[in-house]
């Protein structure tokens, strides 16, 4: 563009040159720019970095999953359907009221109970279509089972890990799209703002077609978002290789009492820089509860040592100390009985919610202060 005889074009600078003749005037450019990119970029957050990511992922995950994929199993094209991560007739109806449980939901930027329908959102997924769910995972749903096979145990690990990786692609899949949202609303406004500041005449000497500066703070967003997404490639690439490495120790605990929790997953920690996995789950039948949990043979030295010599497994009372520490640190794919939960000291409750927002920068080693639940609750 020539404007007084000038012809000007910024494409890119560094912080020590000058994109007019006038200092003053590319700061003031600066300025107004930076403020308006940041009104339509960030007008739903408060510039936190870590607190815009929050908010937006919560947008997604307060959803019900999509059946967006085909089915996983070999050469199948079929659709996905919703598989319940948790047996929803063996498990969930047992701790359901009208067919509701409670579960840790994401609402305003806050973490708080809220309830979900066991028939369509409690522990669904997407991941095989009707045909092979039922081919691999039909043990899991019978009722009244009086001798737990391996093909159960077999399928048990398969289903979780299989939810496990569904989440980590999911993950990413929603990186993408806000990363991708954000660089769309950064360039758009960034051009509007531009024609509208030109037209203004505010800058004398020039006007300006492009600006790319590293001052902006939605470039720091856009980095944390962009290191997110490699995190959760890796994260994805290490939970197929965990799968496929088909964890082989099974510790089972068949218990004649009832629970009002029901949880799936996979927690890990770190001992002398080795990643050690240990897929949980706490299943509670109509008359008893089910605790299995299952690893792989090279890391039994270290859990035993690191986790399971703090408790007395035969014990009831300290057996239920560990599944309250896994269930917060282990997992987000958790079930409360509705009545049980609501009548639990509110002091309690916010205890709890504490603690499980931080899941993720915990481990199944971490104690806790406070005791959240009891056998034969009814």
């Amino acid at each position: 563009t020539v404007t007084d005889g000038y012809t000007y074009r910024c494409i890119s600078y560094p912080q020590t040159s000058r994109m007019t003749q006038n200092p003053e005037e590319e700061d003031l450019f600066f300025k107004i720019l930076e403020a308006e990119i940041s009104k339509k970029v960030e007008k739903s957050n408060n510039k936190k970095t870590t607190k815009n990511i929050f908010d937006n992922y919560s947008k997604f995950f307060a959803k019900r999953p999509k059946i967006s994929l085909n089915c996983k199993a070999k050469d199948c094209e079929l659709s996905a359907i919703q598989s319940h991560s948790i047996s929803k007739n063996a498990v969930l109806n047992n701790i359901s009221i009208k067919g509701k449980v409670y579960t840790p939901l994401v609402e305003k930027s806050t973490i708080k109970m809220g309830k979900v329908g066991v028939e369509s959102q409690a522990s669904v997924f997407p991941f095989l279509c009707n045909l092979h769910d039922t081919k691999y995972f039909s043990e899991l749903d019978k009722l009244n089972l009086d001798f737990y096979s391996n093909v159960f145990f077999e399928q048990l690990i398969s289903r979780t890990l299989s939810k496990e990786i569904y989440n980590r692609e999911r993950n990413l899949s929603i990186t993408e799209e806000v990363l991708s949202k954000l660089n769309l609303d950064f360039e758009q406004t960034k051009q509007s703002f531009i024609e509208n500041f030109n037209k203004k005449g505010i800058l004398s000497s020039a006007k300006v077609t492009d600006i790319k500066d590293s001052r902006f703070s939605y470039l720091k967003y856009k980095k944390e978002l962009e290191e997110k997404l490699k995190s959760d490639q890796w994260k994805l690439a290490k939970t197929v290789n965990y799968y496929k490495s088909n964890p082989n120790i099974i510790k089972f605990f068949q218990i004649e009492k009832t629970l009002p929790v029901a949880f799936s997953g996979i927690t890990n920690f770190y001992e002398n820089n080795l990643e050690v996995h240990l897929i949980i789950n706490c299943l509670p039948y109509k008359n008893e509860t089910l605790l299995i949990l299952a690893y792989n043979e090279k890391d039994e030295p270290i859990i035993e040592k690191e986790l399971f010599s703090k408790y007395d497994l035969e014990n009831n009372d300290s057996l239920l100390n560990f599944i309250e520490v896994i269930s917060v640190n282990g997992t987000d794919n958790i079930f409360f009985d509705i009545k049980y939960w609501d009548n639990l000291p509110e002091e309690t409750q916010k205890k709890y919610i504490k603690d499980f927002s931080n899941f993720t920068e915990t481990d199944p080693r971490n104690e806790l202060t406070y005791s959240f639940l009891e056998w034969d609750y009814r």
